[in-house]
């Protein structure tokens, strides 16, 4: 299983619950595609299919 860190609190402890993803140290929860938009680098380019 791999363990993530935790956007809200930086502890190495967010984990896959199955719809989410879940830190037992600060309540939080957040999805995989959000994490992922989460972590993009700022000055990343955005793609947008309109």
């Amino acid at each position: 299983m791999k363990i993530y860190d935790c956007p809200r609190c930086r502890h190495h402890s967010l984990v896959p619950t199955g719809g989410f993803l879940y830190c037992g140290q600060c309540d939080y929860a957040i999805t995989a595609y959000a994490l992922a938009v989460e972590q993009r680098p700022r000055n990343a380019p955005h793609t947008s299919k309109h």
